[in-house]
């Protein structure tokens, strides 16, 4: 009786810790952080909720799109298995989420604001076109990580445009770099986690091919980690020290990547910043 207790609790535990994963709520928290950290915690109240739905509705339309193409595998990461189920559910709240950016928060936002938004915008659209849309048309990609860095730099962008309200003279490049390198790496260790799965479905992920470099995931976070130290010696801020201390624990989560909840604390470690802004006050 006690042993079948304590193994529904931890189940219901472990969804309890999953489902901000299976709504693609962890990634808009992760940029909302970022940017609150690289503004000085100065963030416009409209550009960080135009930041987060857009990042939300990003997300939830690459899980549906995901769990469209899934069929009938039995071999799935727990938050795909999540979303062929429940994929109606993240319809309606990818439906909620536009409606919303789009009548609400996008009236109250700056030109200068729109405008590299707009910019942004045609990025992310241009790499699902790539790298969502093309199938395995362009496979050739998969040698470099091609798909890896084009989410890094569309995120980071997004950050630094809601940080800096689309005032490019205002962004700090160093921060903005060691962020590319982190949210790349990122997206490396869970592909490399995760290339049984991708081999079947996501021909663009760098890990489906054989004799690739299996240590740039921690090459790159190294390099990020870098930065971060230097910047927090030469100017300190949040973003440095944040850039350190999740550069840093990313690179020990890397030794645990056989985990299947990994990419549910992959991303949820880049959370830091929120535990640097609340150490901060």
């Amino acid at each position: 009786m006690h042993c079948g207790l304590g193994k529904w609790i931890r189940a219901a535990l472990r969804q309890l810790f999953l489902l901000p994963s299976f709504l693609c709520l962890d990634v808009p928290f992760v940029a909302l952080g970022w940017a609150l950290c690289l503004s000085g915690d100065h963030l416009s109240t409209w550009n960080g909720a135009a930041l987060f739905l857009a990042v939300w509705g990003i997300y939830l339309g690459d899980r549906i799109l995901d769990a469209s193409r899934l069929g009938s595998s039995e071999d799935l990461a727990p938050r795909h298995e999540w979303a062929r189920r429940h994929r109606r559910l993240l319809g309606v709240l990818a439906l909620i989420v536009l409606l919303t950016f789009v009548l609400l928060i996008l009236p109250r936002l700056s030109p200068g604001t729109v405008w590299a938004g707009s910019g942004a915008a045609m990025a992310t659209a241009f790499y699902f076109l790539v790298f969502r849309f093309s199938g395995n048309r362009l496979e050739w990609l998969a040698r470099f990580p091609a798909k890896e860095v084009a989410i890094g730099l569309t995120f980071a962008a997004g950050i630094g445009i809601a940080a800096t309200g689309g005032e490019p003279d205002l962004a700090p490049l160093a921060p903005l770099a060691g962020m590319v390198l982190l949210f790349t790496g990122n997206c490396l260790l869970i592909g490399r986690a995760e290339q049984g799965w991708d081999r079947e479905a996501d021909f663009a992920s760098y890990y489906t091919r054989p004799g690739q470099l299996h240590r740039l995931p921690e090459t790159l976070l190294v390099a990020a980690s870098v930065i971060g130290a230097v910047e927090s010696i030469r100017e300190p801020g949040l973003c440095p020290l944040a850039l350190l201390i999740g550069s840093g624990a990313t690179l020990i989560l890397a030794r645990t990547s056989s985990r299947q909840d990994f990419q549910a604390i992959a991303d949820g470690l880049l959370l830091v910043p929120w535990a640097v802004l609340w150490v901060s006050r």
